[in-house]
């Protein structure tokens, strides 16, 4: 896995958890169509950048952006 990937990856997660203001980890995989490892690659980058807040929701890890 390149950081390239992993930067572009947490891009698209990012916007789409924008969009969405608060996401499940299985309804993140349904709308970017990317496999579980990349999201979760695409999560630590974004959480090292403290950019997300991690929950859970309906026993499921939950994403939010931190605002």
């Amino acid at each position: 896995m390149e950081t390239i990937r992993i930067d572009s990856d947490a891009g698209i997660i990012w916007q789409v958890i924008n969009d969405n203001k608060d996401i499940k980890i299985t309804d993140l995989k349904k709308q970017t169509k990317m496999e579980i490892k990349n999201i979760y690659l695409a999560l630590g980058w974004l959480a090292r950048e403290n950019k997300v807040l991690f929950s859970e929701r309906e026993n499921e890890l939950a994403i939010s952006l931190i605002q």
